[in-house]
């Protein structure tokens, strides 16, 4: 009858090692390393940025503009108006596809993490929960692995806001009037910013 041997942690390595390399080796002599780095760009990419699922468009409704622009609020940590981003959220939510019933989820799941803590929404929270509950979503082991929503809303709103807020406010808070493609005046453009 066979009899199962029992291997050491360390043998195991060993051997688990030796078969990654020759594997590597062979695959690299087969497809050469070029299409394997290739491969491995791909796999990376479909990894950390994932696609919104493809859903129906329209309104995202007030609870997830709330979200949202609370977490403009808790990203961005100084007082700007806030107009310019609402109009951001709604016209993506109407006109491109998987954003509503990303907004939604992104709402359900901040609003859920202000319940845990005793809250009635994320918009009612301060600042300080807000950015624990958003540093908490932005764990990124575990969204990888785990839950790929978590990488959505990294991708598809943190990041859309901290862009919009530095082709924006940003310069405002630089010193300009207003941000580029905004009117200043028929003289303002020709003068330099004011102090800061």
């Amino acid at each position: 009858m066979f009899q199962v041997k029992h291997l050491s942690r360390r043998r195991f390595l060993t051997i688990a090692s030796l078969v990654a390399g020759v594997s590597a080796a062979a695959a690299v002599q087969r497809w050469g390393i070029g299409q394997l780095a290739s491969l491995g760009s791909r796999i990376y990419d479909v990894l950390t940025n994932p696609a919104l699922k493809d859903a129906s468009r329209g309104p995202p409704g007030e609870g997830a503009v709330r979200a949202l622009l609370a977490t403009t609020a808790a990203l961005i940590a100084t007082d700007v108006e806030t107009n310019h981003y609402e109009e951001f959220f709604r016209w993506r939510s109407e006109n491109l596809s998987g954003y509503r019933s990303l907004y939604q989820r992104f709402a359900v799941v901040v609003d859920g993490s202000a319940k845990e803590a005793r809250q009635p929404d994320f918009a009612s929270c301060d600042m300080k929960l807000r950015r624990e509950i958003l540093q908490r979503m932005t764990s990124r082991t575990y969204a990888l692995v785990f839950d790929r929503d978590e990488l959505r809303f990294e991708n598809y709103i943190l990041r859309e806001i901290l862009v919009l807020f530095s082709r924006t406010d940003a310069w405002i808070l630089l010193g300009y009037e207003s941000w580029p493609g905004m009117p200043r005046g028929l003289e303002a453009y020709t003068q330099a910013p004011g102090k800061v």
